[in-house]
């Protein structure tokens, strides 16, 4: 399916994050492990601390996939099991909460209605520009000279 079990330069600790919020939500770890730590990578290099979305100087971090804040609060209320307090800066909260996000199952948040098709590869569904979907494509066609500063047009500016 990808071209490794894991996406390039994924932290071990963000893979057993990942590998944690895929189990709690009982996602098939094939189809979810590879798509989330390449979001991860993407969004924010894996710095739960990050806020690209928002000003800096409100010093209001996102967490590991840039989630917007009111996606926890939904989580929390909708998925108290799930998301038993609101951990922002804990991968594992914010893979659960990207998870239900990608799903459609926040109120409020639209989401994707899960995991598409990436040129017959289940995977993110991708943009024309950028985003983690063209980051996968581009992985899984040439894995062998894939680097994520040759992706880095892909990221724009992340």
């Amino acid at each position: 399916m990808y071209p490794a079990e894991h996406f390039p330069n994924t932290p071990l600790w963000a893979q057993a994050a990942v590998a944690e919020a895929i189990r709690l939500t009982a996602m098939t770890p094939g189809k979810w492990q590879v798509p989330l730590e390449c979001i991860g990578r993407y969004e924010c290099s894996w710095n739960n601390n990050c806020n690209l979305c928002t000003d800096p100087a409100l010093n209001e971090p996102l967490g590991s996939f840039q989630l917007a804040r009111g996606m926890f609060s939904s989580a929390r209320t909708q998925y108290r099991d799930l998301v038993p307090t609101v951990r922002i800066a804990d991968p594992e909260c914010s893979a659960v909460v990207a998870i239900l996000y990608i799903n459609s199952k926040l109120s409020g948040y639209g989401g994707y209605m899960g995991i598409g098709q990436l040129g017959g590869t289940t995977g993110l569904l991708s943009r024309d520009d950028r985003g983690p979907g063209e980051v996968l494509k581009t992985w899984i066609s040439n894995p062998l000279t894939f680097t994520i500063e040759g992706a880095r047009s892909l990221y724009m500016g992340y």
